[in-house]
């Protein structure tokens, strides 16, 4: 069972939560802090709580280079000249928004690893995007709107006017 308990130190109080317990080697009860509770008043009563402390991170996405790199997109209107330049919808515009930012910040490769990178990444929260199923087909669908053939066979480059 445990019991709160102030101690002192200078002219300042903290408030523990303490518990007894057995002790079968000095044969005698002991004490032991579970807990440090916070800043208190003489009579006990919390001026200050402690903040709550992440005992583990189960995951973490890296957002610094991305987060600058995306920003600096943003005020280039990355997605919104390539819609205008290209004629493309907005998923694709932002595929090459992704394929860029991934290009700049990891290199991971389309054919294998840069759908669950996307996935992952807080593209999906800045862009409003839907990311549930991106897949290879699509990175390659935004790739061929940068380059294309007429139906001469004469290549198109359309991403060099962006």
């Amino acid at each position: 069972m445990s019991y709160k308990s102030i101690a002192r130190n200078g002219d300042r109080y903290y408030l523990y939560e303490r518990e007894s317990f057995w002790d079968p080697k000095r044969r005698r009860t002991r004490q032991r802090t579970v807990r440090y509770l916070g800043r208190c008043d003489k009579n006990g009563r919390l001026i200050q709580a402690v903040k709550p402390r992440v005992e583990r991170v189960y995951s973490a996405t890296p957002a610094g280079p991305t987060a600058c790199f995306y920003a600096a997109a943003k005020d280039l209107s990355i997605v919104e000249r390539a819609r205008a330049v290209l004629k493309v919808d907005l998923p694709v515009a932002q595929g090459l928004l992704a394929l860029a930012l991934n290009q700049v910040v990891y290199r991971l490769p389309v054919s294998t690893r840069l759908s669950s990178w996307v996935q992952d990444s807080l593209l999906p929260q800045w862009e409003k995007w839907d990311v549930s199923n991106p897949s290879r087909r699509g990175f390659e669908g935004t790739l061929d709107a940068l380059c294309s053939y007429t139906q001469g066979m004469r290549k198109l480059q359309a991403g060099l006017e962006l």
